[in-house]
């Protein structure tokens, strides 16, 4: 438990940080961006079917395969600012990602940030709701959705608390999932002393269809511990945003392995802190796993004199323990741009965040791409959002899958909805051409044309491969045939190889001509 009263580990909300923020950076100056970089455009604008003003649309955001989920912790459709979780999936057809369903909790409860952090898998939904007060005031809490293909439905499976919750705990502070396990951060939970932190381990039992918890993971030391999670197979990533080791409140991160010692138990196996760690750099906020590399954020880090510039860190496990491999840092940093707010990783390409970067506005937010060569990390894109006026916090939330970006702007006002929401995804994370460049950059600077918006190079595009999956195939067949016939609109028509407004034997013929 933690009330306001403590001062062991102080450490502000997310909501009251950038809140501070924006007030600090009203009077800043605004920043052009570094000449090197490539300013990329997004391929689509995700909002909500019922965007409402307030509703913070983008808050958190996770994608896995053909599936985004989205947060919009202050939805009133359960009542007031109950929270919902948008799922979208991706349509081949039109390479659009489509709104599938809005998820609410069964018995909403009202102002329980319900999708202030989401994590996906192919069938499964984890869902943290951090203010729930079932186990206590802010106890929170987290509920898990799994997808029936039968009714094409996503529906919730359980809602789980923690077996020792109390008043402030804020269980649901991160989760992540993976398979058969779910792990959920309860960073202000005091067992055995204020403002330690906890994670707890969940497991299904398919037998009886309930996640039951298993474990519950403790650091040594004091530090916010589950403020941030990050779950790939035997591998657990937790951020301790507070730890003190290196400073006040410089921050950590943990690994947790499973079942090293034939013990069935999840075992700390490193302490992770910045080589360079030293007081309020909040290390630990953000995290992302990916294999045998670790990303960590610290968006409160001086890059210099540039105070809350912020960095990221990249770790990568050599076999017998984790070593830093690179300190990550903008290309054009200022004070309180809080670069590392938000980081995923995945393969050689990193996300970070940048919520209150001021390019267009004071705090209008930014996301940085980088990528590994095999030996360095560098800066390949920038990512904005051409914010006119006020702070619309660009990079609360990030998520990649290696092919696609997604980036949160939470504050966003959408068709004259204050603070609606929003959320953006960008394409062309590879480099078809090979010319060393990520293809979203040939096609930002003009090197290269996008007729069809999807974040391939023209010149990359195969003839027949409509779901631009660089392979001709079943699934191209099957959307041909799904459109057979004259166009609707001849200027956006996919399946119209041949570009004579109608889908037909022409196309049919090119398509299979592609075939492999």
């Amino acid at each position: 438990m933690s009330d306001q009263s403590n001062n062991v580990v102080t450490g502000p909300s997310p909501a009251a940080m950038l809140a501070v923020a924006a007030v600090l950076v009203l009077g800043g100056v605004l920043t052009a961006p570094a000449s090197a970089q490539c300013l990329a455009n997004e391929t689509q604008k995700l909002t909500a079917s019922d965007a409402d003003q307030f509703d913070l649309f983008g808050t958190a955001v996770a994608i896995h395969g053909d599936l985004i989920l989205i947060g919009a912790i202050l939805d009133d459709d359960g009542g007031l600012n109950t929270g919902a979780v948008y799922v979208l999936r991706f349509d081949p057809a039109t390479s659009q990602w489509i709104e599938e369903q809005k998820l609410t909790a069964i018995e909403p409860v009202p102002q329980t940030d319900f999708g202030i952090y989401v994590s996906i898998t192919e069938d499964l939904a984890l869902i943290g709701a951090w203010r729930d007060g079932e186990n206590g005031y802010t106890a929170g809490s987290a509920y898990i959705f799994r997808f029936d293909p039968e009714t094409s439905l996503w529906v919730q499976e359980q809602k789980l608390l923690a077996s020792d919750g109390t008043n402030f705990d804020r269980f649901g502070s991160a989760v992540s999932i993976w398979g058969d396990v779910a792990m959920v951060g309860a960073y202000l939970d005091d067992d055995p002393v204020p403002d330690t932190g906890s994670v707890y381990v969940f497991q299904y039992d398919p037998d009886s269809g309930i996640w039951n918890e298993v474990q519950k993971l403790i650091p040594d030391e004091i530090g916010r511990f589950g403020r941030s999670v990050s779950l790939q197979g035997d591998t657990a990533l937790i951020g301790t945003c507070c730890d003190l080791e290196m400073g006040f409140q410089a921050g950590a991160a943990y690994v947790y392995r499973f079942d090293p010692d034939g013990s069935g138990q999840w075992i700390q196996e490193q302490k992770l802190v910045a080589s360079d760690g030293d007081d309020n750099d909040i290390f630990g906020w953000s995290v992302s796993l990916d294999g045998d590399v670790a990303l960590i954020g610290a968006y409160a880090d001086e890059v210099g004199p540039l105070f809350g510039a912020g960095s990221a860190y990249v770790f990568r496990f050599n076999g017998s323990q984790w070593v830093q491999e690179q300190k990550l840092t903008a290309s054009d940093p200022a004070s309180e741009d809080f670069f590392g707010w938000s980081v995923s990783l995945h393969g050689d390409l990193a996300l970070i965040g940048a919520i209150l970067d001021d390019d267009y506005a004071n705090g209008s937010g930014s996301s940085y791409i980088f990528t590994f060569d095999g030996k360095q990390w560098s800066e390949a894109a920038k990512l904005r959002y051409e914010a006119v006026q006020g702070v619309h916090a660009f990079g609360v939330s990030v998520a990649t899958d290696g092919e696609h970006a997604i980036v949160g702007a939470n504050f966003t006002t959408v068709d004259e909805q204050a603070e609606a929401g929003a959320a953006y995804i960008y394409g062309g994370l590879g480099d078809c051409n090979e010319n060393g460049e990520l293809d979203l950059c040939d096609i930002a600077d003009g090197f290269s044309p996008d007729d069809n918006n999807n974040g391939i190079p023209d010149e990359c595009e195969i003839p027949g491969d409509l779901d631009g999956d660089r392979e001709v195939g079943v699934p191209d067949l099957l959307i041909l045939l799904g459109n057979w016939g004259p166009c609707d609109d001849c200027n956006d028509c996919l399946a119209d190889i041949d570009d004579d407004c109608t889908v037909g034997v022409k196309d049919l013929l090119i398509l299979l001509g592609n075939w492999g």
